[in-house]
């Protein structure tokens, strides 16, 4: 299958904000509004094995928790449980101040549009994306929350058809213009690697670069989600 040995992860020069926080947005630890939901894929029937994740989501979802947010953690979830728990966090984001939303796994990009992809899941053919969930469905669904923010630790290339890669990395800056049109306001969407783009996962029995990094921000008393994008760039 083309590009089989895809890598999965982000350096930091890849951090891209992908919405805006209109006014001050501060998660402080200890007694927020928010929920957050975490996924982490490692374990895929069809592609590359990411053993990273399975360090990078806990550690993620329990910095979640330290700041107050009610949080879902779901590990090597196929296509049905996937949707199932997306269902539930936006249920329990209705009302509340902050929704934040992480995945770590593969990704995708086709026309135009940046997938997360579940563990039983075939990138095999185009055809695919079909069965694949777009992280503009997944941000629409969390539009009742007074604050969203979205983190993909993931690719954004099309490991399908490889000859089309030059013009998937051509178009694919679009995906953040037209996701910040489309998005709610008050959202920030994070990804760990530039459009049409494949990344790394770092060291063996490490946190990925990019997660090392957004664990380092989640780490203090109170997160500002303004300047969040430029902190973990640097």
């Amino acid at each position: 299958m083309p590009q089989k040995s895809i890598g999965r992860r982000g350096v930091i020069v890849g951090a891209v904000a992908g919405g805006l926080i209109a006014g001050p947005a501060i998660v402080r630890a200890q007694g927020q509004n928010g929920v957050a939901l975490v996924i982490g894929n490692s374990k895929y029937q069809w592609e590359a094995q990411l053993p990273n994740v399975r360090r990078d989501a806990p550690d993620i979802a329990r910095s979640f928790q330290s700041l107050g947010l009610r949080t879902e953690l779901l590990q090597d979830v196929g296509l049905d449980a996937m949707r199932q728990a997306i269902d539930r966090f936006k249920a329990g984001s209705r009302g509340v101040n902050i929704a934040a939303f992480y995945f770590a796994g593969h990704g995708a990009s086709w026309e135009r549009d940046t997938y997360v992809v579940p563990v039983d899941a075939n990138l095999g053919t185009p055809s695919t994306v079909k069965s694949l969930v777009s992280v503009a469905s997944i941000s629409d669904m969390m539009g009742a929350a007074a604050h969203r923010l979205l983190v993909f630790d993931s690719c954004r290339n099309n490991p399908a058809d490889g000859w089309r890669q030059v013009e998937a990395t051509r178009t694919g800056a679009g995906d953040n213009v037209r996701l910040a049109a489309t998005v709610a306001p008050n959202t920030l969407v994070l990804y760990s690697t530039a459009p049409g783009r494949v990344a790394l996962d770092g060291p063996a029995g490490d946190n990925s670069p990019f997660a090392a990094a957004l664990l380092r921000q989640l780490g203090s008393p109170s997160i500002n989600l303004q300047t969040l994008p430029g902190s973990l760039r640097r």
